[in-house]
């Protein structure tokens, strides 16, 4: 497999420096991305994303992420991953001193590696459970995804995954919902009223939870976000967002999903189209 790492297009198997931070202590941010035809699907919003990152842990973006587009064309060229794939970019402080202190920045330039796989979408509705595990709504990176902050969530998903789930929902320190382990999530009520976990409640702002806001609204419908308690799940339809599996029905302790449903089916098909302009893509 050919990745590109540090201005260069290279075979995986590369050696990381033995001081990287990234891999010491998790300082790093990272963005998975869709990628259908070799053309990354909203890529302008994953790398705002990124760049609050790089900016909350005051990491100086590499010059490289300004060609982020065309770094994963390329690897799309060279892979055969012409179909759907997912890409990946992440990007660590670089190799540094011992300890916690961020060096000078210019005593440490940043180590930056892409890579694309090929990605299929699950099938089927999503079997949640509710991990016991918490996801702090005061923490500093819940606005980005940074490398060293998904102890919590890796557990949950094994929780889940032991129990005979697909996926974990997480709550915060106030026992309310927050989000699955890497998905946002939604319920739609009786009346065909959406409703979200609020970013103040430790939700992460999801490229495509802030895109099914919007469709929501352009086609009418009612959406908030909010707080959200355990109990609310009951009688609600449940779906999950991210940027690789785009909507997908859910559903926990035998309750319904959301796939038969007309206001899940019209989301659906406008993500969809959003898509498809974004990839140029059927």
């Amino acid at each position: 497999m050919i990745v590109f790492v540090n201005g260069a297009f290279t075979e995986a198997g590369l050696q990381i420096a033995v001081g990287d931070r990234g891999f010491l202590l998790g300082d790093g941010v990272f963005e998975t991305i869709y990628v259908k035809g070799g053309r990354a699907a909203f890529l302008d919003a994953h790398l705002a994303r990124l760049g609050k990152g790089l900016v909350a842990l005051r990491i100086d973006p590499p010059a490289d992420l300004s060609r982020l587009g065309d770094i994963i064309a390329g690897l799309a060229s060279q892979n055969d991953g012409e179909g759907d794939a997912a890409a990946r970019v992440t990007i660590s402080r670089g190799a540094g001193a011992r300890g916690l202190a961020f060096p000078a920045s210019d005593e440490t330039p940043p180590t930056m590696l892409a890579t694309l796989v090929p990605y299929a979408a699950p099938a089927g509705p999503a079997r949640l459970t509710v991990s016991a595990r918490r996801r702090y709504s005061g923490g500093s990176t819940l606005a980005f995804k940074a490398v060293g902050g998904y102890a919590e969530n890796m557990l949950a998903l094994d929780e889940a995954r032991r129990a005979g789930a697909d996926d974990a929902l997480l709550l915060n320190e106030h026992g309310r919902i927050v989000c699955a382990s890497a998905s946002n999530l939604f319920l739609i009520d009786d009346k065909g009223r959406l409703a979200t976990p609020a970013l103040s409640e430790g939700a992460m702002q999801g490229v495509t939870r802030t895109l099914v806001i919007e469709g929501a609204r352009s086609l009418g419908l009612e959406v908030s976000e909010q707080k959200i308690k355990q109990g609310d799940l009951t009688g609600a339809l449940l779906f999950l967002t991210n940027s690789l599996a785009g909507l997908r029905p859910a559903c926990i302790d035998g309750g319904g999903d959301a796939e038969n449903d007309s206001v899940f089916r019209a989301l659906r098909t406008w993500y969809g189209e959003r898509l498809a302009a974004e990839t140029g893509t059927p």
